[in-house]
């Protein structure tokens, strides 16, 4: 029998990029999924190579309030219980947006909408889900950050640099208060991962610049989504029972803890 197999997991960000490579992993590993995304169509598509009645599909903005509470009441009420949540969402990196690199140039709404996204989706959709881990007798939680909140970024700019290391601050706070309840909180910090949207940004940019850019991987390469998710059920499953309060840095080796 598979640790998973009595996991129920709720992913938000579920229809793309790393949200969905946790999604197809942790159903293989015999996880039943709760999928959460604001892009329903997306998110449905990924359940359709699921075994019947392994995920649900819940179309979530994760930046409101009632609608989180919503969902992870529904959530519990499919299932019978939550036992995990993947706090996968997120965005406003400023890749493909020149503008938002700049602290001179970033629009105030944008800072407020990175902070939203990135950081307030964290914490209401974990506010919301804590009584159902703790009524399963505890679980895990992981949350998404990233390799440039650790070393900052000139690429992606101080709003999306800030709200992902202000992830990592909410994630030791989190363990910290939740361990006596058996609930561990950890997160994962990507380096540039090649999911739609990276590759997307990347488009536009000449074959001169990608090489340099992958010049300063010690590995050698982007990651996949793959890697993200392999990290991200290593760190739900029971083979990390003694890890909280970790952020797992996965990034080919381009920052060292």
């Amino acid at each position: 029998m598979s640790y998973f197999d009595d996991r129920v997991v709720l992913i938000t960000g579920a229809g793309h990029g790393i949200g969905q490579a946790a999604a197809k992993r942790l159903a293989t590993a015999g996880a039943r999924l709760a999928l959460a995304d604001i892009d329903h169509d997306s998110v449905e598509q990924v359940t359709a190579g699921l075994n019947e009645g392994q995920g649900k599909v819940f179309e979530l903005d994760v930046t409101r309030p009632d609608q989180v509470q919503t969902t992870v009441d529904a959530v519990v009420q499919s299932f019978g219980r939550l036992t995990d949540l993947v706090n996968c969402a997120g965005g406003v990196s400023g890749l493909a947006h020149p503008h938002r690199r700049s602290i001179e140039s970033l629009p105030l709404e944008e800072w407020d909408a990175a902070f939203d996204l990135n950081v307030k989706s964290v914490f209401l959709c974990s506010r919301a889900a804590v009584p159902a881990l703790r009524a399963a007798g505890g679980g895990a939680i992981v949350n998404v950050s990233s390799s440039a909140a650790r070393q900052g970024s000139v690429q992606a700019g101080p709003a999306y640099v800030a709200s992902k290391a202000a992830v990592i601050g909410l994630t030791r706070q989190m363990a910290s208060s939740l361990a006596r309840y058996r609930i561990r909180v950890n997160a994962i910090a990507p380096g540039g991962t090649e999911s739609e949207r990276f590759l997307r940004a990347m488009a536009d940019r000449s074959a001169e610049d990608v090489a340099a850019g992958l010049s300063r991987i010690p590995l050698g390469r982007h990651g996949y989504p793959a890697d993200m998710a392999a990290a991200i059920q290593f760190l739900l499953s029971d083979d990390s029972a003694y890890i909280t309060g970790c952020t797992l840095d996965v990034n080919g080796g381009i920052w060292f803890a």
